[in-house]
């Protein structure tokens, strides 16, 4: 084989490259099941685990959503990786749910349904002092 020969098949290399794969985050609502009641303007304490293969919790960013539109903004789960948010149910309301986004950011979502009962004003029946009697 003559020197340009060798040259050329060793320009004609591929260069190795290092690949790095990125696993996507998962969330679950543990929290609650799915189509759980409430009633309307309960403050309800949702939680989720968020997990991701290669990023820590410090990396994965939680936001959580009433029918779509945000109520709590994105922010990190605990230490044990329980993200929670507190919610004031509309009657209007008829999903839950929450996005985890990691650093490359590769998401995950978890929805639940609810059912939402109007909150009704509470009837008070007096029994005492009664009309009919005189009170000094």
């Amino acid at each position: 084989m003559d020197v340009s020969m060798i040259l050329f098949l060793w320009a004609c290399q591929s260069e190795s490259t290092h690949k790095t794969f990125n696993s996507p985050p998962e969330v679950l609502i543990v929290s609650h099941a799915n189509e759980t009641s409430f009633f309307e303007g309960e403050t309800i304490d949702f939680a989720a685990q968020l997990s991701d293969g290669n990023h820590s919790n410090e990396e994965l960013q939680a936001t959580w959503y009433m029918n779509d539109i945000e109520v709590c903004s994105a922010s990190s789960p605990d230490s044990n990786g329980i993200s929670h948010c507190s919610i004031v149910i509309d009657l209007q309301a008829t999903e839950i749910s929450v996005r985890v986004v990691d650093t490359s950011q590769s998401a995950d979502r978890d929805e639940i349904s609810i059912l939402v009962q109007e909150n009704q004003a509470p009837i008070v029946n007096l029994i005492s002092p009664q009309s009919d009697q005189v009170y000094f």
